[in-house]
């Protein structure tokens, strides 16, 4: 039982850091787009919209994405038993 509840523990912990980890780099780069599009694309004919449905659903599925790659790079893995009698 004891395993059980170290094993859930541990995968909160995991689940909050890739969490916070991707709300970082996420946050990063929306706010670095925004910079871009506002102070160095000075193009008057196109004017770049940021606060659009299309937008806010490519940054959820970017988010996803960003949260699964994560997790699985910090969930702790597997332990591998010994295998007994292994002659080479």
């Amino acid at each position: 039982m004891s395993k059980q509840k170290e094993k859930s523990k541990f995968q909160w912990k995991a689940l909050l850091i890739s969490f916070g980890i991707t709300c970082l780099m996420l946050g990063a780069v929306i706010g670095l787009t925004i910079w871009y599009q506002t102070s160095v694309v000075t193009n008057a004919i196109v004017k770049w919209e940021w606060n659009t449905p299309s937008v806010w659903i490519g940054n959820g599925i970017a988010f996803l994405i960003m949260f699964a790659i994560i997790f699985h790079f910090v969930k702790k893995p597997k332990k591998k038993e010994p295998q007994e009698n292994w002659n080479p």
